[in-house]
């Protein structure tokens, strides 16, 4: 299954969609009652950054993008603008849900931590 989404991200052309998101932002802002700024402000950026990206000063990043599709989809009309839009590709999607510690046993994650760390309160006695 790994290979699998590894392949769909491999697939995904990260300039077009954020170039998408960058020409659509104001009218999905509008449509989710955000402004460009309060979205950057949400998305950890600075200040005049959305400013920056909107004026074709800066190239987006693809953390910004992922920022960005964060802030959007936990706003209910956000995200229905971006699935509208199609700026959350299923891929994407199927990327963020991967438990990466699906083949661990998370009880021998838990004994391992709490024996090295009395292990090492132990060794400082």
């Amino acid at each position: 299954m790994a290979e699998m989404i590894i392949d769909e991200m491999n697939g995904l052309d990260r300039n077009s969609l954020m170039k998408k998101l960058l020409a659509e932002l104001p009218e999905i802002g509008e449509e989710a009652g955000l402004s460009s700024g309060e979205i950057g402000w949400r998305a950890g950026m600075p200040g005049d950054r959305m400013h920056q990206l909107a004026e074709g000063r800066r190239t987006m990043r693809w953390s910004e993008y992922m920022s960005i599709l964060f802030v959007l989809w936990s706003d209910d009309k956000g995200r229905v603008v971006l699935d509208r839009k199609g700026l959350f590709p299923v891929a994407l999607r199927n990327a963020m849900s991967v438990n990466r510690n699906d083949h661990v046993d998370r009880s021998d994650n838990v004994v391992k931590y709490k024996t090295h760390h009395n292990n090492s309160f132990q060794n400082k006695i």
